[in-house]
């Protein structure tokens, strides 16, 4: 089955993505990998072309993507 990170973020790449992930990773677990950890339940990507410069911060469940946003903004 596949996971619905249906709740975005985007953060300015500079701002302390190192930190970001190492709190994640404490706080939700695990991020999502569609290799090696189909568990998790956030993921960090690079905005893309349109977003050069910023990571896209991705939820599937609302109450982490606030706490996230709570902590992050």
């Amino acid at each position: 089955m596949r996971k619905n990170f249906k709740y975005n973020i985007l953060l300015p790449k500079q701002k302390n993505y190192t930190d970001i992930i190492l709190w994640c990773d404490e706080v939700f677990g695990k991020r999502y990998d569609g290799v090696r950890n189909r568990d998790g339940n956030w993921m960090a990507l690079w905005g893309g072309r349109e977003n050069f410069g910023h990571m896209r911060y991705s939820f599937c469940n609302e109450q982490d993507f606030i706490w996230f946003k709570l902590r992050w903004l």
